[in-house]
Formats: structure tokens, sequence, C-alpha cells
């Protein structure tokens, strides 16, 4: 059995911000581009909370948790995305069951992820209230953490149309 849900304020941000749209965007920047969604939301919250993103380097828990998404939570998502079209037409109900709780595995481990995400932001530079804030810890994040280093005119868009949605 899975130990409950690790509550912190950023958990409690991200269950809340999620809606329908926002994860409609979030997910395809996540499946067309590799960003991922607990990193976008951090940014978020990091932003709301007047808070910078650092570089890789200069974040102290970086270093010791990169590996759980890599080769705990990225695997598992592999695992329930297969499981979207059922394998054998006998067995849909039993391929859904278990894709469900796939899926409560996978958010089991984004909750710590994001636990860990959070008790590293209490070492973030703060800074005043700043509209610029936000695109900086995202630009950051795509440039650094999550290798990108160029942005097309699509994903610029799809990032657009998500921040929007942000505001």
């Amino acid at each position: 059995m899975l130990s409950p849900s690790i509550d912190n304020e950023f958990w409690s941000f991200a269950v809340a911000y999620y809606t329908p749209e926002k994860e409609q965007i979030l997910l395809a920047l996540q499946d067309d581009y590799g960003l991922d969604c607990c990193w976008l939301l951090f940014c978020v919250w990091l932003s709301q909370n007047n808070k910078v993103l650092p570089l890789p380097e200069d974040n102290p828990v970086y270093q010791h948790i990169k590996g759980w998404n890599k080769q705990i939570i990225e695997p598992i998502r592999r695992v329930r995305q297969r499981l979207k079209v059922p394998v054998v037409k006998y067995a849909i109900t039993q391929g859904y069951k278990l894709r469900q709780q796939i899926k409560h595995l996978e958010l089991w481990a984004e909750n710590r992820f994001m636990y860990w995400l959070y008790c590293s932001a209490a070492c973030y530079m703060e800074t005043s209230e700043d509209k610029a804030l936000l695109r900086h810890n995202i630009d950051c994040y795509i440039k650094h953490y999550a290798g990108l280093s160029t942005i097309n005119r699509k994903l610029k868009k799809q990032l657009e149309q998500w921040l929007v949605l942000v505001h």
C-alpha cells in the first residue's frame, strides 16, 4: 500500500491549478517537447511566491532529485500511456483497472518529486513582485533543466497559450 500524498503549499496549488483546459496544454508541452508538467507548475508557483528558479548548478536539491524523474516517473508514465489502447479486446476492463492503478502510482511519485521541489524553494532567492519573473523561471527551466537550447515557433505558440491561462 502506498503512503498518502505529502501535502504542502506547492502540491495544493498544483491540484487547484490543474484544470482540464490547462491540463490539455501542459500535457501537449510534455508529450510534444519533453517539458515536465511538474517543473512548469513549479515555475508558476515560484513566480507567485516571488522566487527565482536558480541555475541547476546553484540548485542544491537538483542533483539529488533529477534521477527520480528519469528513473521512476518517466518509465511509469510510459507504461500508463501504452495502456491507453487495450492490449487484447477481452481484457479491456482489466486493462483499464491496471492503467488506473499505474496512474495512481505515477501521481504518488510526482507528489514526492513535487514535495522535494517545494522543500528546495526555501533556499531560492526572493525578489520583489515582477511580471517578468514567470517568463524568467520558465526560460531558465527550458534552457537549463530541460536542455532545449532553442524554442521553435510551435513551442513558443503553445507556451504563449498556456501563459495566457496562467494570468
